[in-house]
Formats: structure tokens, C-alpha cells, sequence
């Protein structure tokens, strides 16, 4: 969200309300993110990848563009050789990805790699992330696929084409469609306004079904302590079960799911005192912590603090209250959290890897991507 070779990068979603901290912690920020940035610099491979994966560089190039204060001629240099390696990942039939086996994910590295070309909004990047648009548009389930209303997996996006739906990707997938909907070109389409708007629709019955909301979601746990937030999918989980007062089995709620779940509600279009998003961020004030992944403990730390910052950003309050009725500068709280975690090296690490977050590339990008969203305009 900042210029392109100092000069030429237009923003292309403005999504943050809430004020920017205050000075001196606005620059604490933006020394650690200057730290974790150079970091990453170091990590960059000589073709312009990180990891030769492109939704790792996809997270990269986007950490570097959005720095605060403008960019640097090395880092401006960065982006450019990322986002070359990035468009040599782009398939004629829309996705981005590299393909099996390294990277056999299409759907979550192709809503990566949008969201990054469409902050970046270059004219000759254009194509690609129309092609982009439509093969994620493509991958929700729904009738063309002869999936019903009825069907959990209605609404949903996963890894690829025809397989399963989970919130994780759905959650990416929907920020990518989100983020390339202000470019104004895309914008200004009737046919591209309509095909949109359903997509919308048909987003919130999958989000609906990953909500532990019993108003909405007939397969929600009753548990209190998971009303409101979100779980990994509508029939699988990657947390913890429990078991109804009617002896049936639900999955119980988790931070970074629920977190995923919040920013998609918003992006969607509901308003913040819809039951939905209010009951989403309910259970965030009964689960105010920084230290762990509520309900999954150290587990996919990272993926929870990047989520958070983007879904907070998104919600444009400047202070959050828990339950026990003490506010939070939510943006301040982050950023101090954020800075005591980083290691020396000016890395970021979680020593328990599930979700690949043994590797200190992939959570610095989470890392650096969560303070620049924490840190505000």
C-alpha cells in the first residue's frame, strides 16, 4: 500500500478506520518491522523467490510493500524480483502456484499471489489478476458444480478445484477477492459487480456452517464457551471436539479460525452489529490474549496474530473490551506483544511448527504483515 519503486505502487484497498498509535510506539513498529524486513531481505533467493514458493514470496513482496514511511531503492528492488518470480507461477488457466509436488495447493497460493499484485495494482499485471479473480470465483462450490444449498461444502473454497472446502483457504481466498474488488477497473464491471455479489452470498452460508452460532448453524456446539466463534471446517477440524447436551459431536471453537472467520464476515459486507459479527467478536473478548492460539495453545501462533491484526484492522475500533470489562488499545497491546517475540536475528520463530511455523520466513512474514496492519495509517 505504498509506492512502487518509491513512486509508482497505488493502494488498492483502504480498509483500516481506527487512528494510527501513538509516536513512539508507531516507531517501535516500524524498527521491528525494518529489522524483520531486512531479515527477509537476506532470505530472498537469486530468482527473486522466497523458498521458490510462491504464496511464501506472495507474503514477502506484500510485508515489503506495505512498510511504513515509503521504500527504500533495495527494498523497491525486492519487490520487483518477487513479484517476477511470482507472475512466472501464473498458469493459463488462472492459478498461480508452482505445482506438485512442491507446491500443490493451487487455490491457497493463487489468493495469496492476488492479494499481493492487487496491492500492488500494476496496469500490466491486469490479466493475470482478472484470470486470478475468475479461478477463484471458479473454485467456490456451488450449483456448476452440482453442489445444493444443502451441502456443507456450498460456499467454501480448499486447496484446489474439487477438493474439500475449509475456512482456512476460504478465509485467504475471500481477502484476495476482496482486496482485487477496489481495483476500479474491476470495480466499475457490471458482469464482474453481479458474479461478485453472489459469490458474497454464497460465502456466508459456508461461514454460517464454520460458526459455532446455534441461531445460524444447526450443527454449532451449544458449549457457551464456544459460542460465536469459528472452527476449521463444517466436517472436520483441526482442534479440539466436544459433545452436545444431545449427545451429538461439534468442534470446538479456536482463535485463529475465529479470527479468519471475523475479517471474512466484514469483508463480506455485514454491518458490525449484525449477531454474526458480534457474536464472532464476543468470543474474541472472552479469549483477549496475545501469548497463544486460544484453544489450540502454542499451535499456529503466527497464523492467529496475522489474522487478528487484519480482522481488527478490518473492524476499525480503537479499543477492544473483554469480558471482564477492561478496554484494550488493542493496536498498542499488539505491537509491544509482537516486539517481545522476536528473536534475535530479527526474526520470528514458534518453536512448536505445526502449520510449517518452524520456519522463521513464513512467520516473519506473518509477523511483519500483522505490525503493519496493528500499526495503522
Amino acid at each position: 500500500m505504498k509506492n512502487h519503486l518509491v513512486a509508482t505502487l497505488t493502494c488498492a484497498v483502504t480498509i483500516a478506520t481506527a487512528l494510527a498509535v501513538d509516536i513512539s510506539t508507531q516507531q517501535e513498529a516500524d524498527r521491528a518491522i525494518a529489522n524483520g524486513l531486512d531479515y527477509l531481505a537476506k532470505q530472498q533467493e537469486q530468482d527473486g523467490s522466497w523458498h521458490k514458493h510462491p504464496a511464501i514470496t506472495g507474503l514477502a513482496v506484500l510485508a515489503f510493500a506495505q512498510t511504513p514511511g515509503g521504500l527504500t531503492p533495495d527494498a523497491g528492488r525486492r519487490i520487483a524480483a518477487g513479484t517476477k518470480f511470482i507472475l512466472t507461477c501464473a498458469k493459463p488457466d488462472g492459478t498461480i502456484y508452482g505445482g506438485p509436488p512442491a507446491d500443490p495447493y493451487p487455490n491457497y497460493s493463487t489468493a495469496i499471489c492476488l492479494t499481493t499484485l492487487a496491492t500492488l495494482n500494476k496496469p500490466e499485471h491486469r490479466d493475470v489478476i482478472a484470470k486470478a479473480r475468475t479461478f477463484l470465483l471458479n473454485s467456490q462450490f456451488d450449483e456448476s458444480e452440482d453442489v445444493g444449498k444443502d451441502d456443507p461444502r456450498y460456499g467454501g473454497i480448499g486447496y484446489g478445484r474439487n477438493k474439500r472446502p475449509d475456512l482456512s483457504n476460504t478465509a485467504f481466498a475471500l481477502e484476495a477477492l476482496h482486496v482485487s474488488e477496489q481495483i476500479k477497473a474491476i470495480k466499475a464491471s457490471e458482469t464482474e459487480q453481479t458474479q461478485s455479489r453472489l459469490h458474497w452470498d454464497k460465502a456466508l452460508a459456508f461461514l454460517a456452517r464454520c460458526q459455532n452460532l446455534p441461531s445460524a448453524n444447526t450443527n454449532a456446539s451449544t458449549a457457551a464457551e464456544d459460542r460465536g466463534g469459528f472452527v476449521y471446517g463444517p466436517t472436520e477440524t483441526r482442534g479440539p471436539v466436544t459433545t452436545n447436551v444431545n449427545a451429538s459431536v461439534s468442534f470446538r471453537s479456536y482463535g485463529s479460525m475465529t479470527y479468519a472467520g471475523f475479517k471474512s464476515l466484514l469483508y463480506a459486507g455485514l454491518k458490525k452489529d449484525d449477531p454474526r459479527t458480534q457474536a464472532a467478536l464476543d468470543w474474541a473478548r472472552r479469549n483477549w490474549t496475545f501469548s497463544e492460539n486460544p484453544g489450540m495453545g502454542r499451535e499456529g501462533h503466527y497464523y492467529y496474530l496475522h489474522a487478528m491484526a487484519k480482522a481488527l484492522d478490518a473492524f476499525g475500533e480503537a479499543t477492544i473490551t473483554d469480558e471482564k470489562g477492561v478496554t484494550h488499545d488493542w493496536r498498542t497491546e499488539f505491537i509491544r506483544a509482537l516486539l517481545n517475540f522476536q528473536k534475535e536475528g530479527n526474526h520470528w520463530l514458534n518453536e512448536a511448527g505445526r502449520w510449517q511455523e518452524s520456519d522463521p520466513v513464513l512467520v516473519t512474514c506473518y509477523a511483519v504483515l500483522a505490525l503493519e496492519a496493528a500499526r495503522g495509517k
